[in-house]
């Protein structure tokens, strides 16, 4: 029988994600400069982005308390404990295996041509004297997008109903797709990223695991180049 409640609901909670997901992560897309790879080197750029993600956060917490009735420990909000810290650092460990797999499979296959996915530009760190200032952004960023995409958008298209593997195929091409910026190649290793990520999320049925994962994955990734900007010069 045709009830008009349900797809009023429905429509409500497809609306909201979308027009989410177009303010937090259209923006990027949508600039004509792209990124020169050295922001996090600035104070400014850390202390603006720390504060943002933590605003977008604290926006998303607050429609998760305060429209409908939800419960707040399907979206992964759960007591920490020290497990989830080994499961994050396994799930990093596992993650860059997998991402060095991912390379070395591309190379044979595409060969010299792989440069067709580099990305248009690459992180690197040199300002030390920033890094208290980094790991807080980093953390708080990583914090957002798990929130936002492991939590908040993959158990709302769940609950409309989309059956899991959907939401979870919907989740990791949004989360992709958000790193336009950085490209097909930034495209496909946000791919990589968000799948594992999104694992981690419904084996623990906790955010925190995927996001030390998250934020160990960009730490790594900014310290090791790094490491190869100084064997460079």
């Amino acid at each position: 029988m045709f009830d008009k409640k349900i797809v009023v609901e429905t429509i409500r909670r497809c609306k909201e994600p979308a027009l989410l997901y177009g303010l937090f992560f259209l923006p990027p897309l949508l600039q004509y400069r792209l990124p020169t790879g050295l922001e996090f080197n600035d104070p400014l750029f850390l202390l603006i982005n720390t504060f943002t993600a933590l605003f977008q956060s604290l926006l998303v917490c607050y429609l998760l308390s305060s429209i409908g009735t939800r419960d707040l420990a399907q979206y992964g909000f759960t007591s920490f404990r020290i497990t989830f810290f080994l499961w994050g650092i396994g799930g990093w460990v596992i993650l860059l295996v997998i991402v060095g797999l991912s390379i070395f499979v591309l190379a044979i296959i595409y060969g010299t041509t792989l440069d067709r996915l580099t990305p248009p530009f690459q992180w690197r760190f040199f300002r030390y004297d920033l890094f208290p200032l980094l790991l807080l952004a980093l953390g708080v960023g990583a914090f957002f997008e798990e929130l936002f995409f492991r939590g908040y958008l993959f158990q709302e298209l769940r609950s409309i109903p989309i059956p899991s593997l959907g939401s979870a195929v919907i989740t990791t091409f949004a989360f992709a797709l958000g790193h336009g910026y950085q490209g097909r190649w930034g495209i496909f290793l946000a791919f990589v990223l968000g799948s594992v990520l999104l694992g981690l999320r419904v084996i623990t049925k906790s955010l925190w695991v995927p996001t030390i994962t998250h934020w160990a994955y960009n730490l790594s990734v900014l310290l090791l180049s790094s490491v190869v900007d100084r064997i460079s010069y």
